[in-house]
């Protein structure tokens, strides 16, 4: 009797590491990028934008890039129609992490939108690729290239 006892005391210790341990974003989305494993085929040679100079610039040059869709000044693409209410962006440390975990599946494609959801606002999602010959982290070709 006691050995089952002690049993099912482990199996529930053990039930309730697992779930407190679990992803928060599994809410959304089995398949959500911040719970996904990294491609192990994944080789990265920098992750992450964690100079905040390089994060500012980040959101320096969304933000004029929005300025000009919102004025209808945007030429590219084909054009676009001014926006109504183009808010302005600023970092977010919680959105950065999603991305740098979907960098790390090394796929050249946006996912699904639940897969980068959150629980304060909604989220898009810009993508670039970038190739150099020179050493890492000496290339600045994606600034100033921003594409939604």
């Amino acid at each position: 009797m006691m050995e089952r006892q002690v049993q099912i005391l482990l199996t529930l210790l053990f039930v309730t590491l697992a779930v407190s341990n679990a992803c928060k974003y599994l809410k959304f989305s089995p398949m959500h990028s911040y719970c996904l494993p990294p491609n192990p085929q994944c080789e990265l040679l920098d992750t992450g934008v964690t100079n905040a100079d390089k994060q500012q610039l980040v959101v320096k040059l969304h933000n004029e890039y929005r300025q000009k869709v919102a004025t209808g000044q945007e030429r590219g693409a084909g054009g676009m129609p001014p926006a109504a209410n183009m808010l302005e962006m600023v970092w977010d440390n919680e959105l950065a992490a999603i991305a740098q975990k979907h960098a790390e599946q090394c796929k050249f494609d946006h996912d699904c939108n639940e897969c980068r959801e959150v629980d304060r606002f909604s989220v898009g999602q810009n993508i670039y690729e970038g190739m150099s010959s020179g050493p890492p982290n000496t290339q600045t070709e994606g600034d100033g290239q921003i594409f939604l």
